[in-house]
């Protein structure tokens, strides 16, 4: 028979055994176990930090507690603050196990430090003044803060949970981990067994403040419950940091997921250089907040000065598909001159509720430089979760480290980012026709003001060749042009390339496995209907007012669909457009009528169902001389909003040219005339072909 004092030594060794296998540390001076629950007295815990404390060597801690757990310490007094090096260890415990889920959390933790009987004011431990401890594997519930690192510095805390029990149920601090005055911490990890996770606490997850530098924070769940996907309540900041400068907030993998805080996921309340990158920030009021609250307005210059230098955030210009097929975004950044920066791309379901982007997907990462003005514009591919219909943000981390707020949302368009921008600048550009000769030419936009003309080359071939729309149709990153000719019904598509975009590649390619329809079948509009992000051919017939859709994959015809209805009340309305208006990540129908001026939108969903139909607000430009003639994002003026379809609508009389600015209930935000609002010389000697 076994004797009760073999079975408790052979625990103590089983415990000593997988101390020193799961915690990496290069040896010990020596090993302490944890053999009851007790508050004090041998082989409680109590008491292996008062004989850590005795050695200045490095000792570890490990826990043999018989019975299948959880075992719940629950001292009635402040525990010993530790004051030598020490390494604690839960997972030596019998039945635990540490997390390996790449984004939940699925530890088995069988120790908790519950100080529910513990007076106001106290903490589960305390570190102070030595360097070089380390915690893992434990639960800390109710107290005033779960772990303070306090004075010294180098400590790590690693696969624990705070606020959060062992079956997942909330126990809430105040704060979950607090760093003061201690430097060159580690919160987390970049394995998964690294992770902790900081749910729950009253006021904040991870507290840095007063010289808390250099302490790293990665790979956590703050605010989230195990599974990262939920709320596990409560807890108000995510991270705070105050006075303390050169932490890092991210920068590797496992993400932090910092999510479902009450108010903000980020604070900066003051300091310099603090990095916050690599992380999932979503779900929270605000991101990332650098004090005072709210919004922090982008500067001339960037010279200001505040928490993380008031680093300027970037803006958002544009957002849709790119070749058809690859979401992409343009960003500018205006701050110091000459200076390179770290674009962080992030994409989210929702924006925060100040219009600010979310962090909820990281989706591209890229260095820009300034130039001698400060400004910088650039092309960014969003990899992963990133579709038409979800809301595109970023931010701009300077050299030294000093990362700003995120970027005011944009959405990512159904319409592809270049539809209508032939130089490549990112502008949505006008396509105006001469209707004497039917040659077509280029306004190069920015915004609504002109910067240039381009002509087409070769030159256009004859009056009866009409521009039908305008899209990547070769899928090759640009836009090529459908002609349509009025009097064979032919369609041929104009492959574009050349620096300026307006060369043709090669001889006018016929549309593939299509029939060569009657004239009174006219192509109206480009764009995706099915799904496959590449442009598809709107048919209108002008005698039955009918629609058809041919879906298109790099210049041939798939198939054919009909829209529901399929078509509109009379012949007095014209198909003038097809845009993502509410975006929701599918194209919808622009009508006008002739007659009032009216201007109605149905709304589609992905099976060309009609949805709902409503007029813009207000429903005309005041007269039916004013006309629909071209849709495109002009969007990063006054009252434009980023990645929404644009109206563009001109005058029969005057020639000139307006653009309403809408939002996604199709309200108009703001009215404004191009400049030159109508071409030099006879504005009336031409029309606007597209885009459409």
């Amino acid at each position: 028979m076994i004797s009760p004092s073999a079975t408790r030594t052979r625990r103590r060794r089983a415990a000593q055994a997988a101390l020193l296998s799961l915690l990496a540390w290069p040896a010990w001076a020596a090993n302490l176990v944890v053999t009851n629950t007790a508050d004090s007295g041998p082989g409680s815990l109590r008491q292996a930090l008062l004989d850590a404390n005795a050695t200045p060597e490095l000792d570890g801690i490990g826990f043999a507690v018989p019975g299948a757990g959880p075992h719940v310490i629950r001292p009635t007094t402040p525990l010993p603050e530790v004051s030598a090096p020490v390494g604690i260890s839960g997972y030596t415990q019998s039945g635990s196990a540490v997390n390996t889920s790449a984004e939940a959390h699925n530890a088995v933790i069988k120790v908790v430090l519950d100080g529910i009987a513990t007076p106001p004011g106290a903490s589960g431990l305390r570190f102070t003044n030595h360097s070089g401890s380390f915690v893992t594997g434990l639960s800390i519930v109710d107290f005033t803060v779960g772990i303070v690192l306090s004075g010294g510095g180098a400590h790590k805390v690693s696969g624990c949970f705070l606020g959060v029990r062992p079956d997942g149920t909330s126990g809430p601090n105040s704060t979950g981990v607090l760093v003061s005055g201690s430097t060159s911490n580690t919160v987390g990890g970049l394995a998964a067994g690294n992770r902790n996770l900081i749910s729950a606490n009253f006021q904040t997850g991870v507290e840095l403040r007063d010289g808390a530098d250099r302490t790293i924070v990665r790979g956590n769940l703050i605010g989230p419950d195990r599974s990262g996907l939920a709320s596990q309540g409560f807890q108000w900041h995510g991270v705070y940091i105050a006075n303390a400068s050169d932490t890092e907030i991210g920068s590797g993998s496992p993400l932090n997921a910092i999510a479902f805080n009450r108010a903000s996921g980020v604070v900066i309340h003051s300091g310099r250089r603090n990095r916050i990158v690599d992380n999932l920030i979503h779900s929270n009021p605000r991101a990332i907040e650098l004090m005072p609250a709210g919004v922090t307005p982008n500067d001339p210059g960037d010279a200001d000065e505040g928490p993380n230098d008031q680093q300027n955030h970037p803006a958002i210009v544009s957002a849709g598909l790119a070749g058809g097929l690859i979401p992409a975004a343009i960003l500018e950044l205006d701050s110091r001159p000459q200076t390179q920066y770290t674009i962080d791309v992030y994409t989210s379901d929702v924006c925060d509720s100040g219009g600010s982007g979310d962090a909820q997907h990281h989706v591209s990462s890229l260095g820009v430089t300034t130039d001698a003005s400060g400004h910088a514009r650039v092309a960014a591919t969003l990899w992963g979760e990133a579709g038409p219909g979800r809301f595109v943000s970023a931010s701009a981390t300077d050299p030294e480290g000093n990362t700003s707020e995120l970027s005011a949302c944009a959405r990512i368009a159904a319409q592809g980012l270049f539809k209508g921008d032939f130089d490549r600048d990112t502008g949505t550009d006008l396509v105006l026709r001469e209707t004497a000769t039917g040659a077509h030419h280029v306004w190069r936009l920015r915004d609504t003001t002109r910067v240039g003309e381009l002509s087409f080359t070769p030159a256009w071939p004859g009056p009866e060749w009409r521009l039908a729309a305008v899209g990547d149709f070769d899928a090759v990153f640009g836009n090529d042009l459908l002609l349509w000719n009025e009097q064979t019904g032919q369609v041929v598509f104009w492959r574009l390339s050349g620096v300026a975009g307006n060369e043709r590649q090669g001889e006018p390619v016929p549309l593939a496995d299509a029939p060569v329809l009657p004239t009174n079948w006219r192509p109206v509009a480009a764009a995706d209907f099915n799904g496959d992000f590449k442009p598809d051919l709107v048919w209108r017939n002008v005698d039955s007012q009918k629609l058809v859709v041919w879906t298109l994959v790099e210049m041939r015809r798939t198939g054919t669909l009909v829209p529901n209805p399929a078509q509109a009340v009379n012949a007095n309305w014209t198909l003038a457009a097809a845009a993502d208006v509410n975006g929701d990540g599918w194209n919808d129908f622009v009508w006008h009528n002739a007659d009032s001026g009216n201007v109605v939108l149905w709304l589609l969903d992905g099976n060309l169902q009609r949805l709902a139909g409503q007029f813009t607000n207000p429903a005309s430009a005041g007269s039916p001389n004013w006309k629909v003639v071209a849709v495109g994002d002009y969007g990063s003026g006054p009252g434009g909003v980023l990645g929404s379809a644009d109206l563009v609508w001109r005058n029969d009389s005057s020639g000139r040219l307006v653009v309403w600015h809408l939002d996604q209930q199709g309200n108009r935000t703001a009215g404004m005339f191009v400049t030159p609002a109508a071409p030099e010389g006879d504005p009336l000697a031409y029309t606007v072909a597209g885009p459409r």
